[in-house]
């Protein structure tokens, strides 16, 4: 029953965000609330149940990212920045909103995990940077780039003016991150 509910409040948040009631996800179950209740004693416990789920579903994934022996540093980092939790996906940049602006003691464990969880992806550049595909950086700076641009993304002003979604906008966050905005001199030089 406690697996049936979560997937439940997954779909809704898929399809409205954290705005349902725990009446809507009874509805939606066919069962009573008071049996919702006899498993979570609050929507917020129910939301905050799902965030650990995928908090800890990223680190199994960023752990199996950085041992594939396939991907080379760059690609594993790539990867690695764009990488969201499978329940936030469609829900996306106004899911991490709704949280940070509705339920802040949820968010406190998502902004920590941006903020702390670095082992995994440090160690990815460290790897690159031994291999001499990536050059030597500022690592607290480079955390701190990319949990700012994470940040400014979120806000809500911003979102009213794009059309991207979550897995987008990493995409794109990360590319310029490890790319740079100056084109690429050896292939104009080539051609020319």
């Amino acid at each position: 029953m406690h697996e049936r509910i979560l997937a439940g409040a997954i779909e809704l948040i898929q399809q409205n965000g954290i705005k349902f009631t725990m009446a809507d996800l009874a509805a939606q179950l066919g069962m009573s609330k008071r049996t919702l209740y006899e498993h979570f004693s609050s929507k917020e416990e129910l939301i905050g149940t799902i965030i650990d789920r995928s908090l800890t579903e990223m680190k199994e994934q960023e752990a199996l990212i950085a041992a594939d022996p396939r991907l080379d540093p760059i690609e594993k980092l790539r990867v690695l920045l764009c990488l969201t939790p499978e329940e936030f996906r469609l829900g996306g940049l106004r899911l991490l909103h709704d949280v940070k602006r509705h339920l802040p003691g949820q968010w406190q464990k998502i902004d920590h995990f941006l903020r702390e969880e670095w082992a995994t992806i440090c160690s990815v550049i460290e790897e690159g940077i031994a291999s001499g595909q990536i050059r030597p950086i500022n690592l607290p700076v480079f955390i701190q780039m990319y949990v700012g641009c994470l940040q400014q993304l979120i806000d809500q002003r911003f979102l009213a003016t794009q059309s991207l979604n979550l897995s987008e906008a990493l995409e794109e966050m990360a590319s310029i991150m490890l790319s740079g905005i100056t084109a690429d001199h050896t292939t104009k030089e080539g051609s020319s």
